[in-house]
């Protein structure tokens, strides 16, 4: 709505056509990308000229991988904004490129426990948000809102920390966690240091139920030929 209403372009599209809408509407100044998506193929290797680049590009959602972002940058962009986001909260923080939230102002953050209680600076858990923006419920369905919703605050099901500085340091979501004998186990911190290792395109971590209820690691992983 912002970016409309500031005159600029709004683009839903899938992957595939994603280029060639940026390739024949120069006069773009900002692009709000809905969801993640793996927009350059192997066989997009165009580079536009700094001319020819969008002002800007907004990425709504989760946190946007360095990778990602580069790329971005480097193929369409001058510059990259991503913005911490969700449906129901609308947006919630800037995401810098050292991986913190810078939380809008007009937007009130807490981290909390399953049960809803807060969370002190630095001890990880759920993130909780309350806004204007924000919805209050979900529709016909109270076992959700009572799990979500509680004195005005949406509940996600995101996990992240509050460091000493106030910004958000995003972890994973809370349904991604692995438990491992008791230890709840984010995997995207360790699949980040994996497809940081040379020759490695691509990994996943999960968990695998072994013999006395224990849980056992296996990482998958995509080489670069």
């Amino acid at each position: 709505c912002a970016s409309l209403h500031r005159g600029g372009s709004v683009i839903f599209a899938p992957p595939r056509d994603f280029i060639e809408i940026v390739r024949t509407n120069q006069n773009i100044h900002t692009l709000m990308i809905l969801r993640e998506a793996n927009l350059f193929s192997n066989s997009v290797s165009d580079k536009l000229k700094d001319k020819d680049k969008l002002s800007s590009i907004r990425v709504l959602g989760a946190h946007l991988p360095d990778r990602v972002r580069e790329r971005l940058h480097t193929h369409l962009a001058k510059q990259v904004i991503n913005s911490y986001s969700s449906n129901e909260a609308g947006q919630i923080a800037e995401i810098l490129p050292n991986g913190e939230g810078q939380i809008y102002p007009d937007v009130e953050l807490k981290i909390v426990d399953v049960g809803g209680t807060d969370l002190p600076i630095g001890k990880m858990g759920r993130v909780a948000t309350r806004s204007a923006q924000q919805i209050s419920s979900y529709l016909w369905n109270p076992e959700l809102n009572a799990t979500h919703f509680k004195d005005g605050w949406f509940i996600s099901n995101d996990v992240g920390y509050l460091n000493a500085q106030g910004m958000l340091v995003y972890i994973d979501r809370a349904d991604h966690m692995i438990n491992l004998g008791g230890i709840k186990i984010p995997p995207k911190p360790f699949e980040e240091k994996i497809r940081a290792l040379p020759f490695v395109s691509d990994c996943v971590l999960i968990g695998e139920n072994a013999f006395f209820e224990i849980e056992t690691l296996l990482v998958g992983v995509e080489v670069v030929k």
